[in-house]
Formats: C-alpha cells, sequence, structure tokens
C-alpha cells in the first residue's frame, strides 16, 4: 500500500489536529439540512460525522472529508465528481470495496453532495 506522509511543524500540526477534532458545520440552509439528515439516515450506520446523528463506526469518519486529498482508500482524487462516482456506484471505483450501492434519487443525491461540500 502506497501512502504519502506530511511532516508539518509542531505548531502547523497543531493547528490542523485542533480542526480536525472539531464537529461539523451546522447546516445553514435548508438544502444543506436535507442533505445533513439524508447522510444521518443513508450513510450513519457505518461512517461518523462529528455534531451530527450519523454515528457509524465500521467506515471512515467523514467529519471533514473535503479536507482529504483522496477518497476510497487513496484511489482517486477528492474531488465533487469523484466523490460523487464513488457514491452512486463504489464497485465501478474500488471493486471489493465494502461500501453498498445506495439507489440513491438524484434529488437526494444532489443533496448529500451538496452537504459533504460543507465538511472541510
Amino acid at each position: 500500500m502506497a501512502f504519502a506522509v506530511i511532516a508539518e511543524p509542531p505548531e502547523a500540526f497543531n493547528r490542523w489536529l485542533e480542526g480536525q477534532i472539531e464537529p461539523a458545520p451546522a447546516p445553514t440552509t435548508p438544502e444543506l439540512e436535507r442533505g445533513r439528515t439524508s447522510v444521518e439516515f443513508r450513510c450513519g450506520s457505518c461512517h461518523a460525522v462529528r455534531g451530527t446523528a450519523a454515528g457509524g463506526s465500521v467506515a471512515p469518519d467523514i467529519t471533514h472529508l473535503m479536507s482529504r486529498s483522496m477518497i476510497a482508500g487513496g484511489v482517486v482524487p477528492n474531488t465533487i465528481a469523484n466523490l460523487s462516482a464513488w457514491i452512486v456506484d463504489p464497485q465501478a471505483i474500488k471493486p471489493g470495496t465494502r461500501m453498498p450501492v445506495l439507489n440513491l434519487s438524484g434529488p437526494e443525491m444532489e443533496s448529500i453532495r451538496t452537504y459533504l461540500a460543507t465538511l472541510k
């Protein structure tokens, strides 16, 4: 398995760490509220998002998902397009992954994608 190591001065690391323990921001629009609700219902049994009802522990914590450079275990860059493709059909990106196909409607996918984009 390949991975990148980022070495930073202690002050920079501590700032990063403090940011990473913060909960997800509260939704500020009805669309973001719908997205958070969908994430809690559709994703929250596996993934955690601190500060929400999503409390899963068998998949990565996605509280600060958009601060990551890669997704799908380092398979693809973390862009909105790749994230959308990953959510819609994870097997197409990483065959054998345990992430299920969720069969989301178009509007639900849009709400989830919009909400996830705020998780920095």
